[in-house]
């Protein structure tokens, strides 16, 4: 590479050199050329004038005399000159005489015409000639004519011109080498000196190097300045890698923050999701069973908040994938109407309570088979509505769909859906709506502020609404509502697969409706929706007004079809019902449709005896509301959208699966016990398993339609499990047997791991039911099995003997652990039974561990410890134990030193606190009624062996003390805990004091031990 450089350096040189002595030569030949003519010119003219002035003498005396002759040798003389060509003599009256030429190629002389003038010939541009005039003694005698030519003196010039030019290629290829040479040795090799060092520079990186200056002129400052150069390099260069270093560094830490926030993030989402999982599980069986209107109304708002704190957890989940860029969009199936429906389920009991109206006014052009991410748009529809409800007293919350219609359509099988959320609320200033969109930011940001909310679900809609090729903004003002609308690109299914809503029966076609509603826009939004079912549809604004109508329109058409607002001012949708079913004034009573925003149960006691029809809860779909129309009517709708409004257990799917087989793979006892019942109430046949070890052992000898697998579980996980099982089914050519993960881990990335592994389905706790439900329908196969019994009652009966538990015990937060189960006390004890004969030695686990360098499993142990510590609200065991999990993932030998001692301090807090309470026989103990009676000789020979391990201070006397427990059933002895402690830190000659109590007080003799 520098050689072809040095090449061009010199190629470049020699170019320009050349071209300027070329350039300078050219021009200095072309300046001397122009001068040499001319000078030779001027020669020209002065010799002619010589010549004419001889001529003058020699013709006066000539033509004073008239003799021929001597002026014929006088004019031959002349034309000796080579420049004359002619001559033409006058005589003193201008007339012609003679003429004298001479042949130049371009005329000739006429020997016989020689009173013939001599004329220029025509385009001849090198003749010239000149006149003068002749006397003699002062006295004219006449004149002539001198014609001369140019044309050897300009041959001579042309010449003159070539040797100047020869000359002057040789001066300039002279001096082009002197000064190729001259610069060569000043210029070029010190700069190819330069360019050399700039190689070895380049391919060493060593700018330590530096150049000799040869001279002392401007070369010798060039030198100078490449040497400072590369002294600043060097310079640079150290800066450069101490920067690099730190900033390395720095990256290293901020990848290591990003890392940690990740693991942050997936661990409180575990934590978090895993009570919540029991909280929103339980309630939600809880709430199945016979309670009193207090237990109904507090376990309705657990239930609630419950699901409003798992939205916070999401929305922060949620952000966080939008900020690392893990936010995916799904491309699946989905009817639009199914969004809609699920967004009313979820905010409809908070419009509810408030008081407020849920519209749906979507456009009769609106596909309702579209390809998407229905769960994407149902969250920023979500997020939008929440907000409005929200900030929104009293009025309505409308959600408006329509084609967009400013051309975005890119596809005849894609399309533009404009939705527009709107409310009556309090409204927004324009510098609220400007930070509406950026994260943690709300309208209300004020330290008193009256909305709660964590700021992040419009920045995450936001986002979505990019996601999906739309836009989104605002419009609002200060007590007069908001207006959010979002575009989003959404692709249409096939024609075939468009549900066909307005298919009706021919006998209903053009039938007579009147909407009777105080909502101007709700009665607008049912009106043209009845429209596009080809009814001919009359408004009424309130009940006096409704009733009038009807009877007006007695004599004439008749009305068939009444939808009845419930709430109205003046009179309500019941009174107004009950008048027109008894008015005498209407000849045809119509059928009723009761449209309440509030559901049925609120309003049924007082219908049933009005004879309302049917009821129809708003927000109202088209498919909703004409299932509604068909049923009111006692017709038969063949719309499978009315499945939707069904509870899924009730579905005829749900039946064609019943007495299939689940395994469900969990270790926590509470999520078993949750997901077993849901799944026992779904009509699965559920076999259990705590690890994935034994999840394997279970699909390797049984055959099950689909396995619920948990992720973080002792001995094996759930993606080794999911592993193993795919090896074997692959080794054996087996049936693949589907997999669920089923996990508090909700960050990005978790459910991409869990299908790499080979499962196929993720289902995140706390469980939803309708989820689980809707995995079971996808995965297990509908065929004809053995129907399983109906589950169990869990029917608790309020008068039944309650068990006498306290508020609170050390370390443990009773009341608040028995809330957390749903107020079932005998549930609550049984736990507390499980956690005792669970962990009693697990203090002494975790040092046997310490001692061996198990630190993985000190992790597990304490993560197991953590969340089932929370499960029974032993709220400071748990939290030391995810300080203890902590320290061990992160390898932190002191903090586990430190943190076991209090673990260990508040395990025993818990442990005596449990032992306190005496276990009725129809409790835990009743576990044990058909474990075997105690060996007291093994028993006897058990407590000897310990203790003479303990007197010989060996180190197996933690596994006697195990063989001395398992030959124990619970409730265990108090003095066993101590007795357990004592071991697990050694104090061998006080754990010999601790047995002798121990063994007094289960009757048996230790003296012969001494």
């Amino acid at each position: 590479m520098f050689d072809i450089i040095r090449k061009r350096i010199l190629v470049k040189l020699i170019f320009i050199l050349t071209t300027v002595v070329l350039v300078v030569s050219a021009i200095s030949a072309i300046y001397f050329a122009k001068k040499n003519a001319d000078v030779m010119r001027q020669l020209l003219q002065s010799s002619v004038s010589n010549l004419v002035t001889i001529s003058e003498l020699g013709y006066s005396s000539l033509l004073w005399s008239l003799n021929k002759k001597p002026i014929s040798v006088l004019n031959t003389a002349i034309l000796a000159n080579t420049n004359i060509v002619a001559i033409n003599i006058y005589d003193e009256g201008e007339v012609f005489l003679a003429s004298l030429s001479k042949d130049l190629k371009t005329f000739k002389i006429n020997p016989e015409s020689r009173d013939q003038r001599f004329v220029i010939p025509p385009h001849e541009g090198e003749i010239r000639f000149v006149t003068s005039k002749v006397s003699y003694d002062g006295n004219f005698v006449g004149k002539f004519e001198l014609f001369y030519t140019e044309h050897f003196i300009n041959e001579e010039i042309h010449k003159r011109n070539l040797h100047l030019v020869m000359y002057a290629l040789v001066m300039a290829l002279a001096t082009i080498f002197i000064i190729f040479f001259v610069v060569r040795k000043w210029v070029v090799r010190p700069v190819l000196a330069l360019t050399d060092v700039s190689k070895k520079i380049s391919l060493d990186k060593d700018y330590s190097v530096r150049v000799e200056k040869p001279s002392e002129d401007e070369i010798g400052y060039l030198y100078d300045g490449f040497n400072n150069m590369l002294e600043n390099i060097q310079s640079n260069e150290q800066e450069l890698l101490e920067s690099s270093s730190a900033l390395a560094q720095a990256k290293e830490t901020a990848e290591a923050a990003t890392r940690y926030k990740s693991e942050f993030l997936a661990n409180m989402s575990h934590e978090i999701r895993t009570p919540m999982n029991a909280i929103i599980g339980l309630s939600g069986l809880a709430l199945k069973t016979k309670l009193t209107p207090k237990q109904l109304d507090y376990l309705r708002k657990i239930e609630f908040t419950s699901k409003s704190l798992l939205s916070i957890i999401n929305d922060i989940l949620d952000y966080s994938k939008v900020e690392a860029g893990k936010m995916e969009l799904e491309s699946i199936e989905f009817f639009l109407e199914d969004v809609l429906n699920n967004l009313a389920s979820v905010i409809g009991m908070a419009t509810a309570e408030k008081g407020l109206e849920l519209l749906f006014d979507v456009a009769g052009d609106v596909p309702n088979a579209l390809i998407g991410d229905p769960l994407r748009l149902g969250q920023i529809l979500l997020n939008l509505a929440s907000n409005s409800v929200k900030f929104t007293e009293a009025g309505q919350i409308t959600i408006k769909v329509e084609r967009a219609g400013n051309g975005e359509e890119s596809a005849p099988d894609r399309t533009v859906l404009r939705f527009k959320v709107s409310d009556t609320g309090i409204g927004m200033s324009p510098e609220q709506a400007g930070k509406l969109f950026r994260a943690f930011s709300q309208a209300d940001g004020s330290t008193t502020r009256m909305y709660g909310g964590t700021g992040l679900g419009l920045a995450i809609s936001k986002r979505l609404v990019e996601m999906m090729g739309g836009t989104i903004h605002v419009e609002s003002q200060l007590g007069k509502g908001s207006h959010f609308t979002f575009t989003a690109c959404l692709g249409v299914q096939d024609d075939s697969k468009q549900e066909r809503r307005t298919a009706l029966p021919a006998e209903l076609k053009g039938m007579r409706v009147l909407v009777v509603d105080d909502n101007p826009s709700a009665r607008e939004i049912l009106s043209a929706t009845l429209e596009s079912f080809s009814f001919e549809v009359n408004q009424a604004a309130s009940g006096e007004e409704g009733l009038a109508e009807l009877e007006n329109s007695a004599d004439k058409q008749p009305y068939q079809l009444v939808l009845m607002d419930w709430k109205m001012p003046g009179m309500d949708g019941i009174e107004a019902s009950e008048r027109i079913k008894t008015n005498d004034k209407i000849s045809q009573t119509p059928s009723i449709l009761m449209v309440t925003a509030y559901g049925r149960e609120d309003v049924s006691s007082r219908a049933e005896s009005a004879g309302i029809d049917g009821f129809l809860v708003k927000p109202v779909s088209h498919s909703s509301l004409l299932d509604a129309i068909m049923d009111t009517l006692g017709q038969k709708s063949d719309d499978r959208s009315c499945l939707l409004l069904k509870a899924p257990r009730d579905s005829e799917e749900l039946k064609a699966i019943r007495g299939a087989r689940v395994l469900l793979v969990e270790d926590n006892r509470i999520n078993q016990q949750v997901a077993t019942e849901l799944l026992e109430e779904a009509g699965m046949l559920v076999t259990l398993a705590e690890n994935g070890k034994k999840s394997l052992k279970a699909v390797q000898s049984s055959n099950f339609d689909l396995v619920f697998m948990d992720i973080q579980m002792p001995e094996m996980d759930g993606h080794t499990a999911t592993r193993e099982i795919r090896k074997w089914e692959k080794a054996g050519e087996h049936c693949r047997v589907p997999i669920v993960a089923m996990t508090a881990h909700a960050m990005a990335g978790e459910r991409e791991k869990c299908l790499e592994a080979g499962m196929d389905d993720y289902l995140t706790k706390p469980i939803d039911q309708d989820r689980l439900i809707a995995l079971l329908l996808k995965w297990i196969k509908p065929e004809k099995r053995e129907t399983p019994p109906p589950p169990r009652s869990k029917t608790i009966d309020n008068g039944a003997e309650e068990i006498a538990l306290p508020d609170r015990l050390p370390g443990i937060r009773v009341k608040q652990g028995i809330e957390r189960v749903g107020g079932n006390r005998k549930l609550y004890r049984k736990l507390l039974h499980d956690f005792r004969s669970a962990f009693w030695n697990a203090a002494g686990t975790l040092r046997a561990h310490l001692l061996q360098g198990e630190i993985a499993s000190i992790e597990n142990i304490a993560h197991t410890l953590k969340g089932t510590a929370g499960n029974i609200d032993a709220v400071e065991l748990s939290g030391i134990s995810g300080k203890l999990e902590q320290a061990a993932r992160s390898g932190n030998m002191a903090g586990i030193n430190q943190h076991l001692d209090d673990f260990e301090r508040l395990l025993e807090e818990v442990l005596v606190s449990i032992g306190r309470i005496d276990l009725p026989e129809s409790a835990p103990a009743a576990a044990n009624t058909s474990a075997k009676p105690v060996d007291r000789e093994a028993l006897k020979a058990a407590l000897r062996n310990l203790d003479q391990k303990l007197k010989n201070g060996e180190f197996d006397s933690l596994k006697a003390l195990n063989a001395v427990h398992d030959l124990l059933n619970p409730p265990l002895p108090e003095p066993l805990l101590l007795l357990e402690k004592q071991v697990s830190n050694f104090d061998f000659a006080e754990a010999r004091a601790s047995l002798a109590v121990l063994a007094a007080a289960l009757e048996i003799e230790m003296k012969d031990t001494e």
